[in-house]
């Protein structure tokens, strides 16, 4: 596997609302740069689509980011690059991998929620993002980086 590099903890946040939680993306987002890659892992309504979402708008995108029901990517324009969002959840880990690596750009800032069968293929460090539900409505957020 390409990431054999150690994973480093950059972060961890206690979040307690959707408020909380967007205001650590927004302040992850100013660690990206065109060309990174985030993968964020999670059980389903743990909020990682909240936090893209906040990480997003921060990057300059208008629109809201979605869940894919019925696609796997959802391209977004962010201030100076593409914004990319794969769902892979309902892929069962099937996907077209030659699809899927033309997103891969200089200009292009990548997210991927559920990437378990995709980390393989991978051929470059990126963030990882975990939330775990605990009590209530409070996650813990950590942010990873391989390097």
């Amino acid at each position: 596997m390409a990431m054999s590099a150690k994973l480093k903890t950059l972060n961890i946040f206690s979040s307690y609302s959707a408020i909380e939680t967007e205001k650590y993306a927004r302040k992850f987002a100013g660690l990206l740069k065109p060309g990174d890659l985030i993968l964020l892992e999670g059980e389903i309504g743990s909020g990682k689509t909240t936090f893209l979402n906040a990480v997003f708008k921060e990057l300059g995108s208008n629109e809201n980011v979605i869940s894919s029901s019925f696609s796997l990517v959802y391209e977004y324009k962010g201030r100076d690059y593409k914004l990319v969002h794969f769902d892979l959840y309902r892929t069962g880990g099937r996907f077209n991998y030659d699809e899927f690596i033309e997103y891969f750009g200089e200009e292009n800032i990548i997210a991927i929620e559920w990437p378990y069968n995709v980390k393989k293929y991978l051929k470059f460090f990126p963030y990882l993002i975990t939330i775990k539900l605990l009590k209530g409505d409070a996650r813990e957020i950590k942010i990873l980086k391989y390097g």
